[in-house]
């Protein structure tokens, strides 16, 4: 800064104080160790003290003559403590001398300018991931956009999930996959290859499609459709053996007297308007047909226009809810 007369000294030196507050006692602990009285002035109720008459000092201790009491104002000087301070002149200061460790604590309020504007061309050697981020100066606005509530857009300004996609492409020379987590459990995935496209649960639960939030059609685990337009079930069975030939959503038959089979389903219709349509191929004569309609089960009879009897190959598809 500008001056007259002298250049002022880069280095200042000052003695150091201590102040004692009196308890009533004699002796007092010093901040500084001194070898004797003479090396620190004392002062009580701003008189000076004469050494080793009013007191004494040894190491860190400091022993009055008087009890020193609260009301009395005491300090001292270290005689043979001076403290220097350097005054460093910017001139003086060598290019690259002040390292970052010396600057590591500077409170905010000493930091004052304007930061130069961020230029995305120039985002290079970010630390920990080197040449992994590439921010290209010509990308579209709202290339990414993470709102004040976490969520993520990319190609929208205005995310509202986690994630916001306006478009999303997978691809891989041998093909691609999409995995759904649950709870961190993968639970499926929908991948393509160059010869097909596969939807996956890798867990036992069905695959549900769905039109204005009302299911459509569901795949049971057991790879078979449930849907409106599909068979709710089928069946085909030995009446007079009561056994399964094969079926689809049907648990178990069972035959309360001859001639008649109660079927029951795995997973139940909607309500009991469902139609059911039974024919047999090995009773010349008869008549097969459903009579009776539960919401788990229908009955299936076949008689011979007198009585009830057995037929083997029945055969019954089930439409409805």
């Amino acid at each position: 800064m500008p001056f007259l007369g002298s250049t002022p000294p880069a280095n200042y030196k000052t003695l150091t104080k201590q102040t004692i507050t009196g308890d009533s006692s004699t002796a007092y602990t010093l901040n500084e160790a001194v070898a004797n009285a003479n090396e620190i002035e004392v002062f009580v109720n701003n008189v000076r003290q004469q050494p080793t008459t009013d007191y004494t000092a040894n190491n860190k201790t400091i022993t009055f003559t008087d009890p020193l009491l609260s009301s009395d104002s005491c300090w001292l000087v270290y005689q043979g403590k001076a403290e220097s301070t350097t005054i460093a002149q910017t001139a003086n200061i060598a290019d690259g001398a002040i390292t970052n460790a010396k600057i590591s604590g500077v409170a905010a309020s000493k930091l004052t300018g304007a930061l130069p504007a961020i230029d995305g061309s120039a985002l290079t050697g970010i630390e920990g991931l080197p040449d992994a981020i590439d921010v290209n100066a010509s990308a579209p606005a709202d290339s990414l956009n993470i709102t004040s509530s976490g969520n993520v857009g990319i190609g929208t300004s205005s995310p509202t999930a986690l994630s916001n996609y306006t478009s999303v492409v997978a691809n891989n020379s041998t093909g691609s996959m999409f995995e759904l987590m649950v709870g961190g459990t993968r639970t499926a995935n929908i991948q393509t290859s160059a010869s097909a496209m596969n939807i996956q649960t890798r867990t036992n639960i069905p695959i549900i499609f769905d039109t204005n939030s009302t299911e459509c059609m569901r795949i049971t685990s057991d790879g078979r459709g449930l849907s409106q337009f599909t068979a709710k079930a089928w069946i085909r069975f030995h009446m007079g053996q009561n056994s399964i030939t094969d079926s689809h959503n049907i648990s178990s038959i069972s035959s309360p007297e001859s001639g008649q089979t109660i079927v029951n389903f795995s997973n139940s219709p909607a309500n009991t308007n469902y139609c059911a349509v039974a024919s047999s191929d090995q009773f010349y004569g008869g008549n097969t047909g459903v009579m009776d309609y539960y919401s788990g089960s229908f009955r299936v009879v076949n008689s011979n226009s007198s009585a009830y009897t057995p037929t083997d190959k029945v055969c019954v598809v089930v439409f409805g809810d």
